[in-house]
């Protein structure tokens, strides 16, 4: 079999139209509506656990996988997450929603994993073999193994999918792959010793950041010339980075006791802040809204949350079992876009209120507003799905509602287009789709309040000398009427009976 890569063919216009937009478009802040998840690999105990991050607790129970896990990813669209073994062939494949796992043979000893922004295909190294095969994320095939050097580590794929970024930890180098061709496209030389452990790339694709364990240190290379810059020094053992999903920051866990994570800003390639967690911190990623980081210490066993605004620790959850020994991983799903559906009486009446109701939409995490577009001019924003309005002139009015879940998804141009999730960092999706989606239009024909005309029949003869009172109660075009009291003669009605 050949390779298994499948990415759709790249826009020759895309880079210069991504860079004259990025930087406005980042700056934008399963079950039924489910919470929003983090998956952490426990190594020691063999299994991924779960943690709901609204309520800050774990999911129970954990999903055993039957090895050690290391590494962990989640296909864009939220449904499956990959989780490679530590010291084992396998990779494990994950429903997301029945927790059900199926086990691939790679046929090496794993150690990085890696997902196509399409997730079409799933990257795995295979160490010792010095390999990275694809497989086939539909069909889970393995396609042909490409050969670049022993002892491969972490993997990253370019927001745009056509490269494939590979870590060699111990001759301290990365090679990159054409993904179309897969074939090797070039060697990029580290500093002596530098011990890579990750990489991630900034959504715009144009650097990808190497942390390098053994000398503590971060190398940004330039994607378009594949060379690396200059090297920069930070703290102790940095064993895993993850970027913001504005391409401004990443947080850097460094594998020490104490725990540190470094804040780094990526405009001046400098570490700003640096945060004392848990010891052992090994893995980091960051919510799809890019409001919190969270941080794994598996050496305690500890999961803490980190307020991006402020670079202040926050909330700790304690794992089951800990102490934990080895390593683990962290990922969240990307946000998926809300659906967004109206409904309204396709006829209603001048002057009398109408209701519009947007509850047959969803989302994955929750719904933050409805901006209903009534479709007269006048527009009104709620957190409730239902509205009502009053159309003062007759005529026909397309009346819509944008459904916004909050988290400020913006896909970049031209990603979406191809399929494509964005922001991506190289393994973490961001979103698969916008935050606010508008519903199709729907139709209200409004017509004039009919003129009323109210008749009265009594059911039975009236005596003469009674009088009669008539009371009516309208809504729209519909009345009820009520009549009671005497009846009095009349112009030339009967004097003895009124009918």
């Amino acid at each position: 079999m050949g390779r298994v890569n499948r990415v759709r063919p790249w826009v020759a216009t895309f880079s210069a139209a991504l860079a004259l937009v990025i930087a406005a478009a980042l700056s934008l802040t399963a079950a039924p509506a489910s919470a929003r998840v983090a998956y952490l690999t426990d190594a020691d105990a063999k299994v991924v656990r779960v943690i709901d991050l609204a309520a800050g607790e774990v999911v129970s129970p954990p999903i055993p996988v039957g090895h050690e896990t290391d590494e962990i990813v989640i296909s864009p669209d939220g449904r499956t997450a990959y989780a490679v073994g530590l010291n084992a062939a396998e990779l494990a494949v994950i429903d997301t929603e029945t927790h059900a796992v199926e086990t691939i043979d790679v046929g090496g000893i794993t150690r990085g994993v890696a997902i196509s922004p399409d997730g079409a295909t799933v990257y795995v190294t295979r160490s010792n073999e010095g390999e990275v095969v694809p497989i086939d994320a539909e069909t889970l095939e393995i396609g042909d193994p490409l050969f670049v050097g022993a002892y491969v580590g972490a993997l990253a794929v370019a927001p745009d999918g056509q490269t494939v970024y590979v870590a060699k930890y111990s001759s301290s180098d990365v090679i990159v792959i054409d993904a179309e061709e897969w074939a090797v496209e070039a060697t990029i030389d580290l500093p002596p010793g530098a011990g890579p452990s990750d990489i991630a790339v900034t959504p715009d694709g144009e650097t990808a950041y190497v942390a390098n364990s053994f000398n503590s240190s971060i190398v940004p290379i330039d994607t378009g010339t594949n060379t690396a810059g200059a090297t920069i020094w930070v703290s102790d053992s940095p064993y895993d980075l993850a970027i913001t999903p504005d391409g401004g920051t990443a947080y850097i866990a460094h594998w020490t006791d104490p725990g540190l994570v470094s804040v780094f800003d990526l405009g001046t390639d400098s570490v700003v802040k640096t945060l004392t967690v848990s010891y052992f911190p090994t893995g980091v990623a960051v919510a799809p809204h890019g409001r919190t980081a969270y941080v794994y210490s598996q050496g305690q066993g500890r999961f803490t949350s980190i307020d991006t605004a402020t670079n202040a620790p926050g909330s700790v959850i304690d794992l089951p079992g800990s102490p934990h020994e080895g390593t683990g991983d962290v990922a969240i799903a990307a946000n998926q876009p809300p659906t967004a559906e109206l409904s309204a009486p396709a006829v209603a009446y001048a002057g009398t209120p109408v209701t519009l109701d947007a509850s047959a939409s969803s989302d994955d995490d929750g719904t933050e507003s409805y901006a209903f577009d009534f479709g007269d001019g006048s527009t009104a924003v709620t957190g409730n799905p239902t509205r009502k309005q009053t159309y003062a002139e007759p005529g026909t009015y397309e009346a819509r509602v944008t459904v916004d879940d909050g988290d400020g998804c913006e896909p970049l141009p031209g990603f979406a287009e191809l399929g494509l999730a964005s922001p991506f960092t190289g393994q973490a999706a961001y979103c698969n789709g916008p935050s606010r989606v508008v519903s199709e239009p729907v139709a209200i024909e409004v017509l004039p309040l009919p003129r009323l005309r109210l008749s009265v029949s009594l059911e039975r003869a009236q005596l003469l000398g009674q009088a009669l009172q008539v009371g009516a109660t309208c809504v729209a075009a519909e009345c009820v009427a009520r009549a009671f009291g005497r009846i009095g003669p009349s112009g030339g009605q009967d004097p003895a009976l009124c009918a």
